[in-house]
C-alpha cells in the first residue's frame, strides 16, 4: 500500500481565537529519519486524546503527533467553540431511535467529562464555561425544528428551558429571536487556548511536530513508514486523526466530506455597548435552521457570528473571497445588534469541518496497522476528543461503554467522486439553505 497525500491543510493566521491569545512556543520541525512505535497525523483534539491515553497505558511506547501546520492552529482552533452535549437529530421524534440519541449524547458528555478532567488538572485557561446553549430560530419555519427538539429531550430526560423571544430578549440582550431552547449540557470556550493546553500537557513519551506535513504514506516489510519534506519515521502503527482531511489521507474510501465554514470575531465591546445589551453573561447560539448564523457572546465581550458554509473540497477561500464573507457577517451583526452602530470586526477566518451523507462519523481500522477516526458533523471538540480516547481503547483491546458506544456508529454512506460530488453538494447545500431568512 502506498498513498501520496496531495491535499495539505495551511495557516493563514487569520483565526481570531489564536489572535486573542499570547505568543505560542512552537514545536520543533520533523527532520531525519525517526521510528516510533505510533505516528499521529493531526494535532486536534482526536490525535492528542488517542495519544494520552495511549502514552499513559503504554508508557514505554515512543507516540510521535505530526502537524502539517502548527498544532494547535488548524481546525480544531477555528470552530466557533462549543463543546456540545446534546447533538439534535434534525429529525421528527420517533421512539425507535431514542436509544440512538442518547447513545450519541452519551459519547458527547464522556468528551466533555474528559476535557473538564484535563482543563481542571492542569489549570488550562481557556474560558471554560458550562452555561449551556441556546438552540434559536427568528423565522416561524423553524417552528416545527424547536418542537422536535423538545420532545427528543424529553424522552431522553435532558435538562432544557423552552423558551419565548421575550425571554430570550432578556437573557441575550437583543430582541431578534422569536424562539429557543436552552439546553443544560454545553460547554462554551476558546478552543484554540484549549488545544493548546492540552498539546503542552501530554506525557513525556510524547512527541510533537509543528509543520511537518505527511506527504506519502506506505506500509511495507510489516511497518509503516511515513515521509515528511525533511524527514521520515518508520513505525509499528499508524493514526490518521485529520478529521476533515480523512478522505484525502486515507489509503482506501471512507466517503466523508469536508465543509469550508468562514467566521468573525468583533472588537471588544466597551462599557457603554456592553450595558447597552443588559450587561448579559456569555452566550451561545446554534440556529435551529440547519443553515442558520451560530453566534458567541463570549466572556471577554467579543462577538463571533459565523453564517456561510460551502463545499470546496477543503480548498481554501482567496482574500477577496474572504472580504465577501467578512461583509455578509457584517451585516448579520448590524441585523441582530442595531444598537451595537459602530461595532466592527477585527478577525476573519475560515477553517473546514467534516460531514457524511448519513450524519455518522468515520472509526476503527483501515489496514492491518491503520487506525482513523473522523467526520464529527460539526461536534469535534467533544465527540473528537471521545472517540480519540475511544480509538485508543479500540487499539489496546478495552472494552467499556463509551468504546461500544462508538462501535455502533454505522459507516459513512457511499458518496461519488468529483465531479458528480461538486454538483451533488452545491445542490444539497441550496437545498438545506431554503427558508433560512433571518436565521441565515
Amino acid at each position: 500500500m502506498e498513498k501520496q497525500i496531495k491535499l495539505i491543510p495551511s495557516n493563514d493566521q487569520s483565526c481570531g481565537w489564536i489572535k486573542c491569545l499570547g505568543p505560542r512556543e512552537n514545536f520543533p520541525v520533523l527532520e531525519g529519519n525517526h521510528s516510533a512505535d505510533w505516528v499521529i497525523i493531526g494535532g486536534g483534539f482526536t490525535g492528542i486524546a488517542f495519544a494520552r491515553r495511549m502514552a499513559v497505558a503504554r508508557p514505554n511506547d515512543k507516540i510521535i503527533i505530526l502537524d502539517a501546520a502548527a498544532i494547535g492552529e488548524g481546525a480544531s482552533a477555528r470552530n466557533s467553540g462549543f463543546a456540545v452535549g446534546t447533538s439534535t437529530f434534525g429529525s421528527s421524534f420517533h421512539p425507535d431511535k431514542l436509544p440512538e440519541f442518547k447513545r450519541i449524547n452519551r459519547i458527547n458528555q464522556a468528551g466533555i467529562n474528559s476535557l473538564r478532567e484535563l482543563v481542571d488538572d492542569y489549570q488550562i485557561s481557556c474560558q471554560w464555561r458550562e452555561v449551556g446553549r441556546y438552540n434559536c430560530g427568528a423565522e416561524d419555519s423553524t417552528t416545527k425544528s424547536a418542537d422536535d427538539f423538545v420532545s427528543w429531550l424529553q424522552a431522553a430526560d435532558v435538562e432544557f428551558e423552552d423558551l419565548s423571544g421575550k425571554d430570550l430578549s432578556k437573557r441575550l440582550g437583543i430582541p431578534y429571536y422569536q424562539r429557543g431552547i436552552w439546553t443544560k449540557g454545553d460547554v462554551l470556550l476558546n478552543p484554540a487556548a484549549l488545544v493548546r493546553g492540552l498539546s503542552r500537557s501530554l506525557p513525556d513519551n510524547v512527541a510533537l511536530f509543528d509543520h511537518s506535513p505527511a506527504i506519502k504514506i506506505s506500509d511495507h516489510s510489516g511497518k509503516i513508514h511515513v515521509d515528511c519534506p525533511e524527514g521520515a519515521i518508520i513505525a509499528k502503527q499508524l493514526v490518521l486523526a485529520g478529521n476533515a482531511y480523512l478522505h484525502a489521507m486515507a489509503p482506501y474510501p471512507v466517503h466523508t466530506i469536508p465543509l469550508t465554514l468562514t467566521s468573525s470575531l468583533s472588537r471588544r465591546l466597551t462599557r457603554a455597548e456592553q450595558a447597552a445589551l443588559g450587561d448579559p453573561s456569555d452566550w451561545g447560539i446554534i440556529s435551529l435552521h440547519s443553515m442558520g448564523a451560530t453566534l458567541r457572546y463570549t466572556q471577554d465581550h467579543r462577538i463571533l457570528i459565523r453564517n456561510t458554509a460551502s463545499y470546496r473540497a477543503a480548498e481554501p477561500y482567496s482574500t477577496q473571497q474572504m472580504q465577501s464573507n467578512k461583509q455578509i457577517h457584517q451585516t448579520g451583526l448590524r441585523e441582530r445588534f442595531p444598537m451595537l452602530a459602530d461595532l466592527t470586526i477585527e478577525h476573519t477566518w475560515q477553517g473546514v469541518l467534516s460531514v457524511s451523507r448519513n450524519s455518522t462519523s468515520f472509526f476503527g481500522k483501515l489496514g492491518e496497522r491503520i487506525y482513523a477516526s473522523g467526520c464529527y458533523n460539526g461536534s469535534g471538540i467533544s465527540k473528537g476528543s471521545a472517540m480519540g480516547v475511544a480509538l485508543a481503547d479500540f487499539a489496546l483491546g478495552d472494552s467499556n461503554q463509551l468504546l461500544e458506544d462508538v462501535i455502533k456508529y454505522p459507516s459513512p454512506k457511499w458518496m461519488p467522486s468529483r465531479p458528480l460530488l461538486d454538483i451533488g453538494m452545491m445542490i444539497e447545500l441550496k437545498r438545506r439553505g431554503y427558508g433560512a431568512g433571518a436565521d441565515a
